[in-house]
């Protein structure tokens, strides 16, 4: 007897003992033969799918990672390159400026607060050091001050508070 023909008569209710347990049997053995194909196909498991993208995602991820730590490790032996004044000659130059520029004396102009900052340019290698200032001075206010560490241009402003 052909194995539809067994179906069909399993389907219907009127197989034999034997032939609903060769039919189920059958079964059993097509289920376990497609499970362990469909876990060794790496198209159809979806949790192959998933491990796969993450593995993408850390890839990527990781290239990112170290193009961003090159370019801030080239930067920054760009700017040291480019640095004419070091963060001493700058700040004796601010204090300098302000007092020969308001007329103040030394005991009247006070550095409250200093940063470095890097200006990053196109091409990188001509990026720099930006030094800025925030002078306090006895009289005339508080004033903003920048120092190019690369043309050693100093620019200032007054700031209103």
């Amino acid at each position: 007897m052909d194995f539809s023909e067994i179906v069909k008569k399993y389907n219907n209710d009127t197989a034999t003992p034997e032939e609903v347990q060769y039919v189920e049997e059958t079964v059993n053995q097509a289920r376990s033969v497609a499970r362990t194909r469909l876990k060794g196909d790496k198209h159809v498991s979806f949790g192959r799918k998933v491990k796969r993208f993450f593995i993408k995602l850390m890839v990527i991820l990781l290239i990112i990672a170290g193009l961003a730590i090159y370019g801030y490790i080239a930067v920054s032996n760009y700017a040291k390159e480019n640095m004419h004044i070091t963060r001493s000659e700058a700040d004796n130059r601010v204090a300098e400026f302000v007092r020969a520029d308001l007329g103040l004396l030394s005991n009247q102009v006070e550095v409250v607060n200093s940063s470095r900052r890097t200006v990053i340019t196109f091409p990188m290698s001509r990026s720099y050091y930006l030094y800025e200032y925030e002078v306090k001075t006895s009289g005339r206010g508080t004033f903003y001050l920048t120092v190019d560490t690369y043309s050693e241009l100093i620019e200032y402003a007054k700031v209103n508070r």
